[in-house]
């Protein structure tokens, strides 16, 4: 899958965080508590500092879904 802005999940680990919010492969990450996502590296960024919730947005099969994870 290819996405035009946002980074795009190739795997997620059975039992993280990532994994028991029902966040899939294929989803396109577009935002990170209000961060926009633009590449690998914006990501990386955005997730440097620890949270204690992470509030993403992102789109899954055409439509754009919000998630809260745990930190």
């Amino acid at each position: 899958m290819e996405a035009d802005k946002g980074v795009v999940v190739t795997a997620i680990v059975e039992g993280s965080p990532a994994d028991l919010t029902n966040l899939k492969a294929g989803d396109v990450i577009l935002e990170v508590n209000g961060i926009a996502i633009s590449r690998t590296a914006d990501l990386v960024k955005a997730t440097a500092t620890p949270s204690r919730m992470w509030r993403i947005t992102l789109q899954r099969g055409g439509r754009t879904l919000s998630a809260m994870l745990p930190g």
